[in-house]
């Protein structure tokens, strides 16, 4: 797995997927970022299984804020490795697209915008239920 990994990172290098690399030493934060993964996220690559289904990650921009660069190499990372990434932005901003070299992301626009919206808690979300549901 730490093989894989490392040649998830040098294929992001190598792509420059992230604005900067090999301008201004974006590389060095790129691989400063990979290397220090979260727990959970190492976790969830260990236990990821190429041939069933991919694990997913749902970033939720409520705010008019734009996405940081390390969320971005996070996520440009994620992606190579296989994970499907969803953004929700209910503004309707472009706050996702600013470090990404080319394009990464598939733009779906439905209904009308949405401002100042908190997130839900999502873990108090009960699935279970005598009924069936979609969820």
């Amino acid at each position: 797995m730490q093989e894989f990994i490392l040649d998830k990172l040098q294929l992001l290098i190598e792509r420059k997927l992230i604005k900067g690399i090999g301008e201004n030493g974006t590389e060095y934060t790129v691989i400063a970022q990979v290397l220090d993964l979260p727990k959970e996220i190492l976790r969830l690559i260990q236990k990821f299984d190429f041939t069933k289904k991919n694990p997913k990650l749902i970033y939720i921009i409520t705010q008019e804020t734009m996405i940081s660069l390390q969320d971005s190499i996070l996520v440009a990372f994620l992606n190579l490795i296989g994970f499907d990434i969803l953004f929700f932005v209910p503004t309707g901003y472009q706050s996702v697209e600013r470090y990404f070299a080319e394009d990464l992301i598939e733009e779906h626009q439905i209904g009308e915008y949405k401002y100042d919206m908190q997130v839900p808690d999502l873990n108090n979300i009960s699935t279970n239920s005598t009924r069936p549901s979609w969820r």
